[in-house]
């Protein structure tokens, strides 16, 4: 794609419990995403005593990161936020008029606006997001696209928020490397579906992102977010529970990627097997008790997005191979799922959460109400 095709560039930051990823993206006229290369700065080791220090380590791993694009000197760096950095709710709006009324994209904003102003955030919160994911004029869904007339209006809005000082911060961090640069949050279960209903055919499915220490769960039902759970269990959860006591986490992770890939000798991979049961065992039943709650609101999908690292998504598919939730179907995101909407520089390596984002990012400027 030559340089002139592209619009300006956009550095996106993504903010887990293991790292913390960012790289350049832009998007070009045939409006694919386009990633530049990431750098990635670990947040955690993987041990208890780094779980805890999250919040401390933030700030510091944020700096080495974005020292790392001094060059690039991007003019908007987009931030997502990933669990436990913000809280995430679906709110159901419903207004009927006395009589059939024009209803656009600025009716939908003004209601989603005026709502928000009601609700304010939690204490030492702020908000970060109220999105409309769905809107029903008359009992059907529609898109918008254009002013249609109707009586009766209901809007699924996401809404989230996050802790003003941890914003502060991120923000601050941001703008001593990047002075110039406009700093916007969003969070990523917003990101994923936005991105996942763009590239597949399904229009309802979960999205399971199980990143270090934390796993997030999204329900989405007819194009629309329904449920979203969070459970804090994450991969190095099930590291630290596979290797036992006192084991380092680099090796039960290395143990773990073999046992998946079935590199492990006979006795070991034996015991490993007995091992991984006992140490998914927890992940697991959080995933069902999510489930088990997402479907006394809604028919619960039986198409499951996988997000994870590269190498515990190798590990996880295991748990599913073996039937853990009956019925359900396991699609793992992998570079091959965003390959229509993102392509990537020479010298880029596919990033999942980037991509997911890099696509949202477009559609989010072109279709959704809401900020």
């Amino acid at each position: 794609m030559a340089k002139k095709e592209l619009q300006e560039k956009t550095l996106i930051v993504d903010i887990g419990t293991a790292f913390v990823t960012a790289g350049m993206v832009s998007v070009g006229k045939d409006h694919i995403a386009h990633l530049g290369a990431s750098e990635r700065v670990p947040l955690s080791t993987g041990t208890e005593t780094s779980k805890e220090s999250l919040p401390t380590i933030l700030a510091p791993a944020l700096k080495t990161l974005a020292e790392k694009f001094l060059k690039e000197t991007p003019r908007r760096v987009r931030v997502v936020l990933s669990a436990p950095w913000h809280e995430a709710s679906i709110r159901t709006l419903h207004s009927t008029a006395p009589k059939p009324v024009p209803i656009s994209s600025r009716t939908v904003a003004r209601t989603v606006q005026e709502v928000k102003n009601q609700k304010p955030p939690s204490p030492n919160s702020v908000d970060v997001e109220a999105t409309t994911v769905q809107v029903i004029v008359n009992g059907y869904p529609t898109g918008l696209s254009h002013a249609v007339t109707g009586q009766h209006l209901a809007l699924n809005v996401y809404e989230s928020e996050a802790s003003a000082q941890t914003l502060n911060d991120i923000e601050n961090e941001l703008h001593r490397q990047f002075p110039h640069a406009t700093v916007t949050f969003h969070t990523f279960p917003l990101a994923a579906m936005v991105a996942l209903r763009a590239l597949t055919d399904e229009t309802s499915f979960m999205v399971v992102d199980c990143a270090g220490e934390m796993t997030e769960v999204t329900v989405v039902h007819r194009d629309s977010i329904e449920h979203l759970s969070t459970f804090p269990i994450g991969y190095y959860a099930i590291a630290r529970a596979f290797g036992g006591e006192g084991a380092s986490i680099a090796d039960s992770l290395t143990r773990l990627a073999l046992f998946a890939r079935g590199e492990l000798h006979d006795t070991d991979a034996e015991q490993a097997t007995k091992q991984y049961a006992a140490a998914i065992a927890e992940w697991k039943k959080g995933l069902e008790e999510v489930c088990a709650h997402a479907s006394e609101a809604v028919p619960l999908p039986r198409t499951l997005f996988l997000i994870s690292d590269t190498e515990p998504l190798v590990w996880l598919k295991v748990m599913f191979a073996e039937g853990a939730i009956r019925g359900i179907h396991v699609e793992p995101v992998t570079p091959s799922m965003v390959q229509p909407l993102v392509t990537l520089d020479d010298n880029a390596s596919f990033d999942t959460f980037l991509s997911l984002a890099g696509i949202f990012f477009h559609i989010y400027e072109r279709e959704l109400v809401g900020e």
